[in-house]
Parts: structure tokens; sequence; C-alpha cells
């Protein structure tokens, strides 16, 4: 927090202390759903192939009737 008693200088660094730690936490939040994102992306690529092998099977039974 800005505190206006402080001398400039040292309200000044205190303020760029804080956006830094703003900035990390932004891209560890970034990574993070980078991360997520292509764990979904996996997800869904076993979710497809599980219906693809699904849908073989069901046209496989069919021709058999």
């Amino acid at each position: 927090m800005d505190n206006p008693e402080l001398p400039l200088s040292t309200r000044a660094i205190n303020l760029r202390v804080s956006a830094e730690a703003l900035l990390e936490k932004a891209l560890i939040t970034e990574q993070e759903l980078r991360v997520a994102l292509q764990e979904l992306r996996i997800e869904f690529c076993f979710l497809r192939q599980s219906i693809h092998e699904i849908l073989s099977l069901l046209k496989e039974r069919n021709s058999k009737y």
C-alpha cells in the first residue's frame, strides 16, 4: 500500500516491488492455465479416441445383423 508520508523514493520502490509481485503471480497463473489447457487437450484426445472406438464397435456389431 502506498503511504504518502514516506519519501517519494521509498514509495516508488514499494510500488515497484508490489508491481513485480503482481507480475510474478500473473505469470504463475498463466503457466497454470497453460498446463490445465494441455491437460484438457490430452483428455479431449482420449475422449475422441474412445468415441471412435465405440463407433467402430457399433458399426461392427450392426454389420453382423
